[in-house]
């Protein structure tokens, strides 16, 4: 995703800024957090006769608070895209 995001970045733009190179790699992770958690919330019960070892099936994580976490990724996210947000003509 982050070689795609570099090359999308270069192309559309023409040049690579590194700020904001960096600032796009962090709004990747924290989607792409909020994403694979929010899939381990709703796998949880499959994952658990899986017998898949993890924080929300051994109980060291509720469901609910692992749900908290990925709405704060997923406002981090769009927090960095909105404060990098820069217009091109």
């Amino acid at each position: 995703a982050v070689a795609s995001f570099v090359c999308g970045y270069f192309f559309i733009v023409g040049e690579v800024s590194e700020a904001y190179v960096w600032y796009g790699v962090a709004a990747l992770f924290f989607a792409h957090s909020a994403t694979t958690l929010q899939n381990d919330v709703y796998d949880a019960a499959i994952d658990k006769d899986n017998k898949r070892k993890g924080l929300l099936q051994g109980g060291q994580l509720s469901a609910e608070d692992a749900k908290k976490i990925v709405l704060y990724l997923s406002v981090m996210a769009l927090a960095v895209v909105a404060l990098t947000n820069k217009k091109y003509d």
